[in-house]
């Protein structure tokens, strides 16, 4: 499983469960889209919770990737923030803030963004992480 992968079947995730907003899945099964990427990567849904707890090193392989892919998905979104070296924790919070439609540094409310936007994302995100891991070959 690599980025491209897991940020292409979060996009079948979420058309298949529905998107839920302020928690990784709720009682309809909903997921938001941290939620997706950790379904699609093959793990837990809360799984970012405790990632922010271990070094890197300890990681399984399918967190790098899915973390790799959460990566590629925030180069995309408007974070004013330094991207590099961002902690996990940091990670996590700029992609559910977007996700969410929660107050940004300036104090603006923006609505959740619609599902064709999130999946346009997702599917953008995935060319990026396919040029990327292709480079690396």
């Amino acid at each position: 499983m690599n980025a491209s992968k897991i940020l292409t079947d979060a996009i079948g995730v979420l058309e298949q469960r529905g998107r839920s907003y302020g928690t990784y899945l709720n009682q309809q099964g909903e997921v938001c889209v941290l939620g997706a990427l950790a379904l699609a990567a093959g793990t837990e849904h809360d799984i970012w919770e405790g990632l922010g707890l271990y070094p890197e090193d300890e990681w399984e392989l399918g967190d790098a990737e899915m973390v790799e892919a959460a990566r590629q998905l925030l180069t995309l979104l408007p974070v004013k923030a330094d991207l590099n070296d961002l902690p996990i924790q940091d990670l996590i919070e700029h992609i559910g803030d977007w996700h969410d439609g929660v107050s940004d540094a300036d104090g603006d409310k923006p609505r959740p963004p619609a599902n064709s936007v999130v999946f346009a994302k997702l599917a953008e995100a995935a060319r990026l992480a396919e040029k990327a891991g292709a480079a690396n070959v």
